[in-house]
């Protein structure tokens, strides 16, 4: 039950071919009949496969219930008040499920709680888990984002977390953990109406940097910061980083000591020594600014120039570029709050608050405005600064690739004809997608196949004949909890 962090960056891997093919370069000579022949195997195998994964979910829903009654047993409900008693008696239980089932201590500590939690406050998550309709790691994302509703068994909020639970489990079945997350994390807040700047204030305040000791003679720096500071001093390390690469293979190493260093710098080192030289000096050892026009081309001097006839690189002109998406109807006429139940989202990170939002609106040079009908279909995209209408389109609609559980943000991504423009597909809203690179040409380069639906839906195909439906994200992120609550509550 252990997942990796489900918001973390997701770098594209895939190598990419050199060159583009057709779908008939997969049609040679006696290949059909051997393409069919381990498609009807890899058939089989993905059936034995569905069958598994469904027998593992049932032990794991079976896993949960068990430690859950462990945990009421020893610690009471999750609700209880603390004691010392309690305190020792939940080491003693940690201490045998570590033991008895080769965990460390933390991680059965953080699965008899999830169990404890599961079992007593989500328990239609369990069933579902028992039915096989989602995995284990998705059920964590349910309890994990429900912290809002509190502990209590009963009241008024433990009735907000059914309706919760109810939305959610709706996204954890056809949903990634990765992709669920935020989606959780937004239903939550919805329907927990709580004060999400309330909650920002209070986790701001507690912003700090710490180090870590670690071997080798490194240590770890950590930034607890609010999520558009540390998505912007991120964006802009990264712009920096980009003309520093990009001026070093045109010019060769700008610092004398790294010229003796037959092995160039990769992209996260470099990323890496311009955050410690900022921060320490002011200051970059190599290159010049990007242009904020194109962030491609270094500025300063000609591409032939020597690395140390450049001016510094002092950050000057290389600003965050940040993306946060405000659905309409969460703003006045004048950027004042209209409605409550709308939110805001920093693109890449999640829901965020809207008095953070509208800051950022009224400060950034790039932000989007999304209106939305009901149902969350982008009606339309506002932008301070205007670029080509579909692509603002199309950028509010997908937020990420659309491939099946990659979430790589949409500025990042390919913009992709789904229907190819040499066979007749034409450049229009719905025959455009969002794919990464990496997707994006395994696409073309792969028996996989790929139709947009209305409403922007995709519908891919894989080499077996499986069919995975790919909605929007916007769908999902922007449409509103309480058009989907009973009109009884």
């Amino acid at each position: 039950m252990n997942d990796p962090a489900p918001d973390a960056d997701e770098p594209d891997r895939t190598p990419e071919p050199s060159a583009s093919r057709d779908d008939d370069a997969f049609v040679t000579p006696g290949y059909e009949l051997q393409r069919r022949a381990s498609l009807a195997k890899d058939r089989r195998d993905f059936q034995a496969l569905d069958s598994a994964v469904g027998s593992a979910r049932r032990a794991e829903g079976l896993q949960l219930l068990a430690l859950g009654r462990l945990m009421e047993r020893t610690c009471g409900p999750p609700a209880g008040p603390p004691s010392r008693d309690l305190e020792f008696a939940f080491r003693s239980l940690r201490l045998e499920v570590s033991a008895r089932y080769k965990l460390s201590e933390y991680a059965a500590a953080r699965l008899l709680n999830i169990a404890h939690l599961a079992g007593t406050l989500f328990r239609s998550a369990v069933n579902v888990l028992l039915a096989g309709e989602i995995n284990s790691t998705n059920l964590r994302v349910v309890v994990e984002e429900g912290a809002p509703f509190g502990l209590e068994p009963s009241g008024p909020l433990a009735i907000k977390r059914s309706r919760y639970e109810t939305a959610v489990l709706d996204h954890a079945r056809i949903e990634p953990s990765n992709r669920l997350r935020p989606i959780a994390r937004r239903l939550a807040l919805e329907f927990s109406e709580l004060n999400e700047d309330a909650r920002n204030e209070e986790a701001a305040a507690r912003r700090s940097v710490c180090v870590s000791d670690l071997p080798d003679g490194m240590a770890e720096l950590r930034a607890y910061l609010p999520a558009a500071v540390a998505y912007g001093i991120r964006d802009r390390i990264r712009q920096i980083a980009k003309s520093v690469v990009l001026l070093e293979a045109k010019s060769g190493p700008a610092v004398p000591e790294k010229a003796q260093d037959p092995r160039p710098r990769k992209r996260p080192q470099v990323e890496a020594d311009v955050m410690a030289d900022l921060l320490l000096r002011g200051v970059t050892d190599a290159g010049a600014t990007p242009d904020p026009a194109d962030g491609d081309e270094p500025i300063g001097g000609s591409p032939g120039s020597a690395a140390g006839e450049l001016r510094p690189a002092l950050g000057i002109g290389v600003s965050a570029h940040i993306q946060v998406i405000i659905p309409a109807h969460t703003l006045g006429e004048r950027g004042e709050a209209r409605r409550t139940d709308g939110i805001p989202e920093l693109v890449g990170y999640g829901p965020i608050g809207s008095t953070a939002a509208r800051e950022l609106a009224g400060g950034e040079r790039v932000w989007d405005a999304v209106s939305v009908d009901p149902d969350g279909a982008v009606l339309s995209v506002d932008r301070y600064r205007p670029s080509a209408e579909i692509r603002r389109l199309l950028a509010a609609r997908d937020l990420h690739c659309r491939a099946p559980g990659c979430r790589i943000r949409a500025s990042k991504c390919d913009l992709d004809h789904t229907k190819a423009a040499v066979i007749g597909g034409e450049t229009r809203t719905d025959n455009l997608a969002h794919l990464c690179r990496g997707h994006h040409t395994l696409k073309h380069n792969s028996p996989w196949k790929v139709e947009q639906q209305p409403g922007g839906v995709l519908k891919w195909v894989s080499p077996t004949g499986t069919e995975h439906i790919e909605r929007p994200p916007s769908r999902v992120r922007f449409r509103t909890a309480r058009d989907e609550e009973p009109d009884a509550f």
